[in-house]
């Protein structure tokens, strides 16, 4: 709206929209404002920032939005793998007292451990498959199997250590999650044998016959999906409402059939609302009854 449509509107002095003069805090005392995030059309391509110094890119100029998310994604896993060790740390610190200290319980010995050490194994095995842990990064594991032959004060040892290991694990569940959505849902679009991986050094490439090739060696479809999975997993937070401009652009139709329904997944997983604007009918399939559909108004 024009600042005389809004001062008409919520009966403020126009002067105030034509100079921004108003607080924020005042503005949502008069309207009532959910967090939003809006990804535009134009998706492939992002005005640089100091943000990103190993873009190599000087401020303002224009940069692959593909590299942007590859570096973003691995400042994120940076951040979380130091919470890691230093969660790593401080439980060697005091490990010996705690294990000195340990008394049995019901989930220290036999079936309980067993079913403990199970569920460990299948976490860790998670964390591996989207490369946020690589093998024999704790040690020796212990398998489930090993269980019943455990007693007594060796028993309490295996407890204490599987203790610390899901304590480990769970700061790395939230961006697993997101990274799991985000890979899964890329590799179901890429045309085999092309994959989206995590590397060990955390780079964000794309496998093809053992080869690595570089996301801008990607179709504009194919960035296109990557750049708004990476937004939906990455940026928005609950209860915000997702503006999604124009999503059809460069997708393939049957992308653009499964499209509404990945969606609505993310939508879940991530807890927030979204409106589309779309052209296409392919988007909307055979959910009409989610459209409101715009038309010019009619002039008497």
């Amino acid at each position: 709206m024009s600042p005389s449509e809004l001062s008409e509107r919520l009966g403020i002095p126009r002067a105030a929209f034509e100079s921004f003069a108003m607080p924020n805090d005042e503005f949502r005392k008069i309207v009532p404002c959910t967090p939003a995030h809006l990804i535009e059309t134009q998706r492939l391509l992002r005005r640089g920032t100091r943000r990103h110094p190993e873009l190599e890119e000087s401020s303002g100029s224009l940069v692959m939005t593909v590299h942007e998310i590859a570096w973003e994604l691995k400042q994120r896993i940076a951040m979380v793998q130091n919470e890691f060790f230093r969660k790593t740390q401080e439980l060697d610190r005091t490990r010996i007292e705690r294990v000195l200290s340990a008394t049995g319980n019901a989930d220290s010995e036999g079936s309980a451990l067993r079913a403990r050490l199970e569920a460990l194994h299948t976490h860790r095995e998670r964390l591996e498959r989207v490369g946020l842990l690589e093998a024999g990064a704790l040690g020796r594991t212990f398998s489930p199997s090993e269980a019943a032959s455990l007693h007594g004060d060796r028993a309490l040892m295996i407890a204490v250590h599987t203790d610390d290991a899901e304590q480990q694990f769970k700061l790395l569940d939230p961006l697993a999650t997101r990274l799991e959505l985000l890979l899964t849902g890329m590799n179901e679009k890429l045309a085999y044998p092309k994959k989206l991986v995590l590397t060990p050094e955390r780079e964000l490439t794309v496998q093809r016959h053992g080869e690595t090739i570089s996301l801008e060696q990607l179709s504009s479809g194919e960035q296109h999906e990557l750049v708004l999975l990476y937004d939906l997993a990455f940026r928005i937070q609950p209860n915000t409402l997702v503006m999604i401009d124009e999503p059809e652009l460069s997708l393939h139709p049957m992308w653009q059939e499964q499209f509404l329904e990945d969606i609505l997944k993310l939508a879940k997983t991530g807890e927030f609302d979204v409106m589309i604007a779309t052209h296409s009918p392919y988007i909307i399939g055979n959910r009409i009854d989610l459209c409101v559909e715009l038309k010019a108004e009619e002039r008497v």
